[in-house]
């Protein structure tokens, strides 16, 4: 019996692979770009991943922190003291200069950083003795003018702009880990900030560096120890160095308000004369949401009681 052949045709096409729509081409290039922003970034600025994140959630719960404190803060008034120092070569004060003052603060209704300000002098003191009001009176009249040609600071210019999120293209972040004592009666994380000398704009002048310490529970400013990235200088006053410090104290549970400045710092006047300075600031017994009038404010300064 025959047997019949088996045949076996067999044809095989080759597999298409389905081609990959640019969507998923998309979202896969997106993927690797994040990763190299989370890992490649912070090391090739120097700066440790750990640090990195560090620093972004601090500055995070920092921005949360001053917002709420702009939403409930609308007027602050302050009683202190301000002590102005001419000093000599060996440090020693050759000349000071106090002031008994109020200082009344209000939000600008034209933006939710900027504050109004008005100081009150009440008392002078040179070099320990009290002086008359007709001599007091001068020395506001001066401040006056260098308030109206904008060559009086204002320590009240909120440092936390460092951080806000218009300027923090200008600046570098450094992680310093914790205090090893108290700050200011807190334990502190350290943020060192510097200007990125890469990154210039009209605010350059005005920019600082320096080292802030933030309590670790709330992540708000309690100490800032810094310098103006730029020195200024003119004609008649050139500003070599200058070393500031400014303290916060905790009124309530959502409002961080400064309490002390210090300021020392050396120059040369009409290009000659040395000048070393030191000038020293109390803000203290702070009475917040009085409802402070919008004609205290026409004028910044104003001389004796209200």
């Amino acid at each position: 019996m025959g047997h019949r052949g088996f045949n076996l045709n067999l044809t095989f096409r080759p597999v298409r692979q389905a081609p990959v729509s640019l969507t998923a081409f998309c979202y896969f290039f997106a993927c690797v770009f994040l990763l190299f922003l989370l890992f490649a970034c912070p090391i090739l600025a120097g700066q440790p991943l750990k640090d990195s994140l560090a620093i972004e959630s601090i500055i995070s719960r920092l921005q949360a922190g001053e917002k709420v404190q702009r939403q409930k803060l609308h007027d602050v008034t302050f009683s202190g003291s301000l002590y102005e120092r001419r000093l000599k070569g060996d440090g020693e004060i050759k000349e000071e200069k106090r002031f008994d003052h109020l200082t009344h603060l209000r939000r600008d209704s034209d933006t939710v950083r900027k504050m109004d300000i008005h100081e009150n002098y009440l008392r002078y003191f040179k070099n320990g003795k009290i002086q008359k009001d007709e001599e007091l009176r001068k020395e506001v009249k001066n401040r006056l003018k260098k308030k109206r040609k904008g060559g009086s600071n204002n320590i009240f210019s909120p440092l936390s702009d460092a951080f806000a999120d218009i300027h923090r293209h200008a600046y570098r972040y450094a992680y310093g880990g914790l205090t090893d004592t108290l700050v200011e009666g807190y334990i502190c994380h350290i943020i060192e900030v510097s200007v990125n000398p890469h990154r210039k704009d009209k605010h350059e002048k005005t920019r600082i560096e320096g080292v802030y310490y933030l309590d670790t529970l709330s992540c708000r400013i309690t100490r800032v120890d810094f310098r103006p990235a730029k020195l200024g200088g003119g004609l008649v006053f050139n500003l070599k160095e200058v070393h500031m410090t400014l303290t916060y104290n905790r009124v309530n549970e959502y409002i961080w308000l400064p309490n002390y400045f210090h300021v020392t710092g050396s120059g040369k006047a009409a290009l000659f004369f040395s000048i070393r300075f030191e000038r020293e600031g109390t803000y203290e017994n702070p009475i917040i949401n009085s409802g402070l009038p919008d004609s205290l404010f026409l004028d910044p300064i104003s001389v004796g009681s209200l």
